[in-house]
């Protein structure tokens, strides 16, 4: 199924049980896995020249950055539900899954931005291989992280409270 589909379409079973803070633990939890295989990605790949180097700086600096907001995203989610008398309270989780997928939704314009700033980094650079490298890896990690934060956004209409 192509990426495209699979925004579209969302398997009830995958989102059926899932309330508002199982569903933001989910997203922490896919975040931080995906930004660790940036990281690692872009050690392996840094230790080349140019153009490769350019591209592996953008993988770990994304990687690193995302990590830190997944982890930051579990201890916030944790906090949230401590403070509230009743987290799963349907009034609670409505609310709740309303400022997540506003979050989701401003996070999807500010991807949009990425990869046009990084679309205009790499075409400034035509001399500079590793600066092209730099362009496109903001590219690609900001259309990755909207069709992310597009799919994540997608499910969010499906929560449920447990």
């Amino acid at each position: 199924m192509s990426d495209a589909n699979q925004l579209t379409s969302v398997p009830v079973s995958e989102i059926s049980d899932t309330d508002v803070w199982k569903f933001s633990a989910d997203i922490s939890d896919r975040l931080l896995a995906w930004n660790l295989f940036n990281i690692i990605t872009g050690v392996i790949l840094g230790r080349r020249g140019g153009f490769l180097r350019g591209f592996a700086s953008q993988n770990i600096g994304w990687g690193l950055i995302n990590s830190l907001i997944a982890v930051l995203g579990h201890r916030f989610n944790r906090r949230r539900m401590a403070m509230l008398d009743d987290p799963a309270d349907p009034n609670v989780q409505q609310a709740e899954s309303r400022n997540l997928r506003l979050i989701l939704a401003f996070n999807s314009m500010l991807d949009i931005l990425y990869v046009f700033a990084g679309r205009r980094l790499a075409r400034g650079a035509k001399l500079l291989s590793m600066r092209r490298g730099v362009g496109l890896g903001v590219m690609v990690q900001g259309a990755l992280l909207l069709l992310f934060d597009w799919k994540m956004l997608r499910r969010s209409f499906g929560i449920r409270p447990s």
